[in-house]
């Protein structure tokens, strides 16, 4: 990475967040960026660096968007000034402002998640499409509406309260970009998808160190990353996580992820994303003890289940239930998850206990939903092989 690369991927959500508060559409403040950058890029190497990269790029950048308001008639002619003297303005730390102008209440959560990749991330409509999976078109299409929806909204300084009103809807986005590069582990776009998003959520937890679900989703992400070295065999082949093999995973992420967890309850305010990192935490506690605390986890999916319920979780409380109370306690309650026969999961482990019991007709019929249920092929696979393997 080139200097003016990494000074472009550490800045960008600065630059963009102090130019739309000039006003205009995202898409002047993202083409004046990128003229910016071409300028710098032809004058740097043959001038050589400025002593502040960011502010030469801020500056330059901000001359050009009003620039390009005055031509379009909205703004008298700006002064020139030196690009090399950022102002005092530039130093802020404008990232959360640009977090909440992705998560606004007009855009769904596929339009936040895709903006705060472009804007934030600085990944192209190809990129997020290919960790998606789906056509350019379609995520070019989403991201065009999303702007679209956005023009003429105000750019304002940010207090307390609307910063804790808009979160939810920041870590709602940030959760869904992880989601999404979850869903087939060893894909190099689905990879680079889950470290963008745990990028997002680092971010997000230093910019809001007193919100203990900001730090909750970013235990939770560095969590379930630690582990994804583990996920597959070196021929690609789905390894669940009781298989794994705890000296793949990444010590570095378990540990930032634990401290990021610890941080978040010492603000003594448990919310779903805390729960949900607490899960993780149990399960790679293996790397210590062996084996993972069983009855813990299913105590605390119980927490999860009672301050945000989902189909999800009360199929995997399910699987926790058949490790501490045995298979036939856990189908029972399997059988009452309304809905859960939409969700791959539910089938899989429905087949799992079936076999356990000795239901073999049961197990079979089950398997063969979860098989067809599978996004992911190498889980698909592994969930057709035979029941007793």
């Amino acid at each position: 990475m080139t200097r003016l690369e990494a000074t472009l991927s550490e800045a960008r959500p600065r630059i963009l967040a102090l130019l739309l508060r000039q006003g205009g559409p995202i898409e002047d403040a993202e083409d004046a960026l990128a003229e910016a950058v071409a300028r710098a890029a032809e004058l740097w190497p043959k001038s050589g660096m400025p002593e502040s990269p960011t502010g030469w790029l801020l500056t330059t950048a901000r001359r050009l968007h009003l620039d390009r308001r005055r031509r379009e008639g909205r703004l008298q002619p700006l002064e020139d000034r030196d690009p090399q003297a950022p102002e005092a303005e530039d130093q802020a730390d404008e990232r959360l402002r640009l977090f909440m102008i992705c998560a606004d209440v007009r855009l769904s959560t596929d339009e936040q998640t895709g903006l705060m990749l472009q804007l934030i991330q600085g990944l192209t409509a190809r990129q997020i499409a290919d960790a998606c999976l789906e056509r350019e078109e379609r995520t070019a299409q989403r991201l065009v509406r999303a702007k679209r929806k956005l023009r003429g909204g105000a750019v304002r300084d940010l207090g307390d309260a609307e910063v804790r009103a808009a979160l939810p809807a920041i870590l709602e986005a940030v959760y869904a970009a992880a989601a999404r590069g979850w869903e087939q582990p060893g894909d190099r776009e689905q990879d680079a998808l889950a470290r963008e998003a745990l990028d997002l959520a680092s971010t997000l937890a230093g910019l809001c160190p007193k919100e203990p679900e900001a730090l909750g989703l970013a235990a939770l992400l560095h969590l379930i990353e630690a582990r994804r070295p583990a996920r597959r065999d070196p021929d690609g082949g789905y390894i669940p996580l009781d298989h794994q093999d705890p000296a793949k995973w990444s010590r570095d992420l378990i540990v930032r992820g634990e401290d990021l967890l610890h941080r978040a309850g010492r603000l003594q305010a448990p919310g779903p994303r805390q729960w949900e990192a607490a899960i993780q935490s149990a399960h790679v506690s293996r790397v210590a003890t062996g084996r993972p605390g069983w009855e813990v986890i299913l105590s605390f999916y119980d927490e999860l289940i009672a301050v945000r319920p989902s189909v999800g979780a009360r199929i995997a409380r399910c699987a926790a239930l058949a490790k501490v109370e045995g298979p036939a306690s856990a189908l029972r309650e399997l059988g009452e998850v309304e809905q859960g026969g939409r969700l791959q999961a539910f089938w899989a482990l429905k087949a799992h206990l079936c076999h356990l019991l000795g239901l073999r007709e049961e197990a079979q019929a089950a398997q063969a939903r979860a098989a067809a249920q599978a996004i992911d092929p190498a889980v698909e696979t592994f969930i057709s092989r035979p029941l007793s393997e």
